[in-house]
């Protein structure tokens, strides 16, 4: 019995799985799907473990980054399109090296994962 108490303080002491744990229980409850059940479940896992990681600073700085450079009050669906794979891009690039900033991408390296 003592080592279930263990493992339950464990996983609840970690704000990712609470999170999900949480997510995965309101869905349960309102009768969703299992495929929407595990999709409501995971993503805010891993939103969070990605937050944790400095890709959520990149990519609200990559969008800022693009919302200077244009017309912000007239931006059009595409415009909007083009700052958000920009944006994932680079915070998906952040996660793979270490660091804070030595890890934020240059433009050319963000350019070139949205080439592949």
């Amino acid at each position: 019995m003592e080592m279930v108490l263990e493992f339950l303080r464990d996983v609840l002491s970690q704000p990712a799985l609470l999170i999900g744990i949480m997510s995965c229980i309101g869905l349960i409850a309102l009768k969703r799907p299992f495929h929407k059940v595990m999709t409501g479940t995971l993503k805010p896992i891993l939103g969070y473990l990605m937050l944790a990681a400095g890709a959520g600073d990149t990519f609200c700085g990559s969008s800022l980054n693009y919302l200077v450079d244009h017309d912000f009050e007239n931006l059009t669906e595409e415009q909007l399109g083009e700052m958000l794979t920009f944006a994932n891009a680079a915070a998906a690039l952040v996660t793979t090296k270490k660091g804070a900033i030595k890890a934020m991408p240059v433009k050319e390296e963000v350019l070139e994962l949205i080439q592949k």
